[in-house]
């Protein structure tokens, strides 16, 4: 039987549409982490899955992130920043360019967090933050990191720029200068930052003692200025390196964020962030006025900007010209949501699927609905990472199948939740004391079942009065001690939002879909995600 309007071929007998031909296991969907991702990419020689399937958005503004007119990505944990940067530095690769990656790592990251970094550099922000001169102990970092990367062409322009002066001082200096550039040539970057902190803290150390012979005769100097004038002759030694080098050189900065504490820490965190801002800044407005091609990209944690020492130092007209500000929250809570192509996008490379998000998930799981998909990005942060995180879960309970039932889903939902709990929960030891912690999980664990069933657990005083006993308890460590801060802490993690009805609409707010602050006349509702894992 021949098929109508077509000759010489045979139809199809009626038959099932073919399954996926793939099963969770045989899918490398990555990690949660995407410098950990790129990590083990390196140790299997392969390109990391999140760069093999890149998505690019327009708001990614790839374009002017490459040309350097952008050089700062702004965003919430977990938004894509560094997946943004690792890609950029990945084309720059590919075109012969000059890269360094680093990474800031706050002060709690445990020792295993920090090993599982292996070969990737961790700056290690304690040993900054002991040197008060952050503005110049950044500027001397970066300046060193290039000259390394620049290797033996590094040396030759210290030594042609800085010959030997009249003066002892000059010639001290010169010679200094010298064999600090040299000492960092070809090192890794652990040594590269380790010489800057030390000859910073030599000079601060050597100033408190005599300035004048910490300063070789050149005169009794504040360590600020002399740190400025001897990062001036490194810049100058930098600029003729990159001239005589003649190929881009692209460092990536990732991981900026600090620890929201209050009092002097709390303080000297937001200093650190600010003045490296700054820094990057200044060095790339030289290098597009010196006409170098040399560009210094930074990931910023968006929510950190907000800090009254941030905001003072006028940084937001150079954070609205050069930043790019990640955020999913425009996208609306059904299929057409980036988070399912993510998912797709990993699948088509292992199988050669070809699927959208729509199909991705009606593939995977049975009878997926429209309002499925809704709960799905409402029970999440509306993040790639959550994608990945309950992708992973997918994998590690369910390698041998294809598509997934009801209560499997639902199952793999509750567990993924229970590692975004511990996430948020390891987050929180920054502000809390252990008890504290362990108190809140309490509290989050007695109202979850009513936040899901009734949608909130109070007003916003309601909450503050069930807050008080855990804040009162944290006088003592100097932490959250004021249940206003704390909730205002709850909030911007992502743990409470506020929802209200409006017109037979519910309008919620939250921290993660771009509302920086509770609706006041709305109630407080732990989010979906976390409750759910407590269920």
């Amino acid at each position: 039987m021949l098929m109508s309007g077509v000759r010489g071929r045979k139809s199809e007998p009626n038959h099932r549409p073919r399954r996926p031909r793939f099963t969770f296991g045989s899918v490398d969907f990555g990690e949660d982490d995407a410098n950990l991702d790129y990590e083990l990419a390196q140790r299997r020689s392969q390109e990391p899955i999140f760069i093999q399937a890149f998505l690019d958005y327009p708001q990614f503004n790839l374009p002017a992130l490459k040309t350097g007119e952008k050089y700062l990505v702004l965003g919430q944990k977990g938004t894509g920043k560094t997946a943004i940067l690792r890609k950029i530095e990945s084309e720059f690769q590919k075109a012969q360019a000059i890269t360094q990656f680093m990474i800031f790592r706050d002060e709690i990251a445990s020792k295993e967090e920090l090993e599982k970094f292996g070969n990737v550099f961790a700056i290690k922000v304690n040993d900054v933050k002991r040197i008060y001169h952050y503005l110049y102990t950044l500027e001397r970092i970066l300046l060193l990191v290039i000259l390394s990367s620049l290797q033996e062409v590094a040396s030759e322009a210290s030594e042609r720029l800085d010959p030997p002066g009249k003066t002892s001082g000059d010639q001290w200096e010169a010679g200094f200068i010298h064999r600090m550039v040299t000492k960092v040539v070809r090192q890794p970057l652990e040594r590269v930052v380790q010489t800057a902190l030390d000859t910073v803290s030599d000079y601060v150390s050597a100033l408190s003692i005599d300035p004048a012979r910490a300063s070789r005769g050149l005169a009794e100097i504040d360590a600020d200025v002399l740190l400025r004038k001897q990062n001036e002759r490194l810049l100058n030694v930098c600029l003729a390196g990159l001239r005589k080098a003649q190929r881009p050189v692209k460092i990536f900065i990732d991981e900026v964020h600090y620890t929201y504490r209050i009092g002097k820490d709390h303080d000297q965190d937001a200093s650190l962030v600010r003045d490296l801002i700054r820094v990057i800044a200044r060095l790339n407005r030289t290098f597009s006025r010196e006409r170098v091609d040399c560009t210094l990209y930074a990931a910023i944690r968006s929510e950190f900007l907000i800090h009254p020492l941030i905001s003072a130092a006028e940084l937001h007209p150079t954070l609205d010209t050069f930043g790019i500000q990640i955020s999913w929250a425009t996208y609306p809570a059904d299929f057409s949501h980036p988070m399912f192509e993510i998912g797709a996008k990993r699948v088509d490379i292992a199988a050669n699927q070809n699927f959208d998000g729509r199909k991705f998930m009606h593939a995977c799981f049975a009878n997926y609905a429209p309002q499925d998909a809704t709960e799905f990005v409402r029970s999440t942060w509306s993040k790639p990472r959550d994608m990945v995180r309950f992708l992973r879960t997918c994998k590690e309970m369910y390698p041998q199948k294809i598509t997934l039932s009801k209560t499997e889903y639902a199952a793999v939902f509750h567990a993924a939740a229970i590692k975004a709990w511990k996430e948020i929960e390891t987050a929180l030891t920054s502000f809390l004391s252990m008890k504290g912690v362990e108190r809140l999980t309490v509290f989050i664990s007695e109202n979850s079942s009513q936040s899901l069933g009734k949608g909130s657990i109070g007003t916003i005083d309601e909450v503050l009065k069930k807050l008080a006993p855990i804040a009162k308890n944290e006088t003592q460590v100097g932490a959250m001690s004021d249940p206003a801060t704390l909730f205002r802490l709850l909030y911007m993690i992502g743990v409470m939002s506020t929802v209200r009805q409006d017109s037979g609409q519910l309008i919620i707010h939250s921290y993660h879909r771009g509302q920086v602050n509770p609706d006041p006349a709305g109630r407080v509702a732990i989010h979906r995600g976390v409750a759910k894992s407590f269920s």
